[in-house]
């Protein structure tokens, strides 16, 4: 499991009081507002998910990604073709057949 960081789309600040600030390096820096100073991200009491998929420990409970392969492509098939039983497999035949 990853831990919660203040770039989630889903981190929220309970107290309002969150500020994004963008440098001039295209970085951002955030700010809480009732400190004056950086924010600690998931160690503030005011700290929370939008998902709430937050742990107390600062755990993001969120599933990662599948990777999935890429689909294979449909066979495509003439349904007036004549088709070879010894050659298509007992399942591809029998759906087929139903199809026509």
């Amino acid at each position: 499991m990853k831990e919660c960081t203040l770039y989630c789309r889903s981190f929220r600040c309970t107290n309002r009081a969150l500020k994004v600030e963008r440098l001039g390096n295209g970085s951002k820096k955030f700010i809480c507002t009732m400190e004056g100073d950086e924010c600690i991200g998931y160690f503030c009491k005011y700290a929370s998910c939008a998902e709430k998929m937050l742990a107390d420990d600062g755990r993001c409970l969120r599933p990662d990604k599948k990777v999935s392969s890429r689909p294979k492509k449909p066979i495509k098939i003439d349904k007036y073709d004549v088709f070879d039983t010894n050659s298509l497999d007992d399942r591809l035949y029998k759906k087929l057949r139903r199809k026509m």
